[in-house]
């Protein structure tokens, strides 16, 4: 979705303006109004969190147990910021392996099983 996506570039380039500092917690809580605010004005659902949840799922499949959300997920043991920067890298993954995200299904997303030793 371009639309989402220029607005995560704008907020990584510039997180005091849309977050006041660079604060994961406040941008879980944009993405999810930004997601209901796209509902809104175009009548398009793009469940961002719902894939992009299925995705670091996936991803830290042995590690991710009990965590409810992405976003607790990504803080546990980490500082806002830091967790701010791994949202940015992990989102560049997704990018690269779901281009078209929205047009997939839930159970079409899958991270990348880990090089084989």
């Amino acid at each position: 979705m371009n639309e989402l996506n220029d607005f995560l570039k704008r907020v990584q380039a510039h997180p005091a303006v849309y977050l006041g500092k660079k604060d994961l917690r406040a941008l879980s809580f944009s993405l999810a109004g930004y997601e209901e605010a796209l509902l809104d004005l175009t009548g398009r659902r793009v469940l961002f969190n719902t894939k992009f949840q299925r995705f670091v799922e996936q991803k830290y499949e042995e590690e991710y147990r009990n965590t409810s959300h992405w976003s607790a997920f990504l803080l546990k043991n980490r500082s806002e910021e830091d967790a701010f920067d791994l949202f940015f890298d992990l989102w560049a993954e997704f990018l690269r392996l779901y281009p078209h995200w929205e047009e997939l299904g839930y159970d079409q997303i899958k991270a990348p099983l880990p090089p084989s030793a």
